[in-house]
């Protein structure tokens, strides 16, 4: 599995574009894993205020990069109006691009906002995580309709694959220290 996942950032040269996309996926990461870092050693960090901070950062970087990844779904219905006269799966692919800022922005609003309810911090990440998920599914669907490059589709099941575990390490830690 660890070899599908860096086999062809080690073994063979990446095509430019490529390579420099590999090099920004993985750095957009790096927010999410100094948040791991954060939570799992300072625990007693995260429920203080400097603790909390990182949390709701974390949050709002992650609304941020859903509403990124999401746009390109909107850019993708865009050039399919030019090309295609059917309706319905360009509403449907804007309809999809925009769900996961929203997805994104429920994580993020803060509880007084929402009167005396209030989303605990192991749900809001939880929404992101089935954002995220969401967003690739669209994906691959959208590189076997060859609507986007073969190697993006690898390149978002790798990025996934380490988000996915990172935002679960988190969420594991927050079950720990708040709960449900």
């Amino acid at each position: 599995m660890l070899n599908s996942l860096f086999g062809d950032i080690r073994n063979t040269p990446l095509p430019p574009i490529e390579r420099q996309a590999t090099i920004l996926a993985y750095s957009g990461l790096t927010p999410f894993f100094a948040l791991f870092l954060v939570v799992w050693l300072t625990p007693s960090l995260i429920d203080i205020e400097p603790g909390t901070q990182f949390l709701y950062w974390g949050l709002m970087y992650g609304a941020i990069l859903l509403s990124f990844m999401g746009g390109i779904h909107w850019g993708i219905a865009l050039m399919m109006t030019k090309d295609h006269g059917e309706v319905s799966p360009i509403l449907e692919r804007f309809s999809g691009s925009f769900l996961p800022a929203i997805i994104g922005w429920i994580a993020i609003i803060p509880g007084a906002l929402l009167g005396t309810v209030s989303i605990p911090p192991f749900w809001r990440f939880a929404m992101m995580l089935f954002a995220f998920l969401y967003l690739l599914i669209a994906d691959q669907r959208s590189v076997r309709n060859r609507v986007l490059p073969q190697w993006y589709g690898r390149l978002r099941e790798k990025i996934t694959f380490f988000l996915v575990m990172l935002l679960l390490l988190i969420m594991v830690r927050l079950f720990q220290v708040y709960g449900l």
